[in-house]
């Protein structure tokens, strides 16, 4: 992917993202889960946008988190993805789902997390919620 090459509001996107990944990781460094989730409460607003638009824009902020968090020298995984995921659809007046789930894997418990708006996945992977037991959801 040559970033040159994409459009210049994904580009913009992307750096917005790469951005709010960083803030994403500092937020999870600094408060505990349930202290972290309500200051994303905080944010809470409705769904302002026109619902043709919504796919568009959900799309858009998926694609660049995922290609943000390739770049970023810190961490920025699926829990960091999920928190960013939400920030910047929040600041969009779009509201998520996030979910924390956990399996066995290799008699290691494995966690994950991933956000989603309707039945619409946008960080952790399509089939998350089918591979994961779901322990929490905000």
């Amino acid at each position: 992917m040559k970033f040159l090459r994409f459009p210049f509001s994904l580009k913009w996107k992307i750096i917005i993202a790469y951005f709010t990944l960083l803030k994403a990781n500092w937020l999870i460094r600094i408060y505990p889960l349930e202290k972290l989730i309500i200051q994303l409460k905080k944010r809470n607003n409705r769904n302002t946008i026109e619902a043709k638009h919504l796919d568009s824009k959900i799309e858009t902020i998926k694609r660049a988190i995922l290609i943000a968090a390739v770049y970023t020298p810190w961490r920025s995984e699926c829990y960091e993805q999920a928190i960013a995921a939400i920030l910047l659809l929040k600041d969009e007046g779009i509201n998520v789902s996030l979910y924390i789930g956990t399996k066995k894997e290799a008699g290691n418990l494995a966690f994950h997390a991933w956000t989603t708006f309707d039945d619409f996945c946008i960080t952790g992977g399509d089939n998350a919620a089918n591979e994961y037991q779901i322990i929490s959801h905000f």
